[in-house]
């Protein structure tokens, strides 16, 4: 059953979390400050196709039947978060749209890691990827894409930390950001973004329960 695997993996992912701390943190965004993407961050339309980031609170992830509640139960988000529905905005525009972070410093890091709670439903061509600034580009770290024939079975979903600090470490203009393309495919969900220094070794790049 895809989404009881889903559910013992996330524990298994959130009792290793609990192993990393940091010593300073130097972006946090839980989305529970309004019911609009915060001020301080960017909804990039890349390709101006008017179709962008909003906040949500229902719980439910997209490409499922309503009310089914598995952000919350299984993706560990709570509250406010923020979603690209491909879906809800229909056929005939093709998307590239970007929730970029405000800068954040990480001058005095070593040790960077990126972490955040999310729900990407594959299916009808769908992809999202993870983006880090550098100072100078976006540097991708992480990519959800919708290969031939799979749908939200392969989807992925929970906890997901990622080892930055070949991108980050000493950049004072540092940013992150979630970045979705497609056309009425399916959506993306993120919650609980944290960038902080790692008090242990850096976990790897990304653990991530696909």
């Amino acid at each position: 059953n895809f989404l009881f695997m889903k559910k013992i993996t996330l524990m298994l992912v959130a009792i290793l979390a609990t192993t990393i701390g940091y010593s300073q943190q130097v972006l946090s965004e839980d989305f529970e400050g309004s019911t609009s993407i915060p001020s301080n961050w960017t909804n990039n339309d890349i390709i101006s196709s008017g179709e962008v980031w909003v906040i949500e609170s229902s719980g439910d992830a997209i490409g499922y039947v309503d009310d089914n509640n598995l952000l919350y139960d299984n993706a560990n988000m709570s509250g406010n978060y923020a979603s690209f529905d491909s879906d809800g905005y229909g056929q005939g525009s093709a998307e590239n749209t970007a929730l970029e972070s405000p800068s954040f410093d990480c001058s005095s890091l070593t040790e960077i890691i990126l972490k955040y709670d999310h729900f990407f439903t594959t299916g009808f061509g769908g992809e999202g990827y993870v983006e880090v600034f550098d100072g100078t580009n976006w540097v991708e770290v992480e990519s959800y894409i919708t290969l031939p024939g799979q749908d939200q079975t392969n989807s992925s979903v929970g906890t997901v930390e990622i080892d930055v600090s070949d991108e980050l470490a000493g950049v004072t203009n540092a940013q992150v950001r979630f970045r979705w393309v497609g056309d009425f495919s399916w959506g993306w969900s993120i919650d609980n973004v944290e960038v902080f220094e790692c008090t242990a070794d850096a976990p790897g790049l990304a653990t991530n329960p696909t």
